[in-house]
């Protein structure tokens, strides 16, 4: 369980940084609200054409599982601004 909650925190910590509306939690998943001006839709075009399974309610949000680093690093690629693609580090 330790390693699950390191990675949701090293997830959302690098999301955050990236600007991306990424709201905090206890659960094993970022949540991304849906709202105007949230660019959810962007992000769940960029994840799909990924092929990165996530969960998403249209009017509410975004729901990534936390999971394995690799898995976590793949999302990262997808959604970080351009020239700022992270490699595989801690935090």
């Amino acid at each position: 369980m330790d390693a699950v909650i390191g990675e949701r925190d090293r997830l959302h910590r690098r999301l955050a940084r990236y600007g991306l509306p990424v709201l905090s939690g206890q659960a094993n998943f970022p949540w991304f609200a849906a709202g105007p001006d949230t660019g959810t839709d962007r992000m769940v075009h960029a994840l799909n054409t990924a092929r990165i399974h996530i969960g998403h309610w249209a009017a509410e949000g975004i729901r990534l599982t936390v999971g394995r680093p690799e898995d976590e690093d793949a999302v990262l690629s997808v959604l970080a601004p351009a020239g700022k693609r992270p490699g595989p580090v801690s935090g």
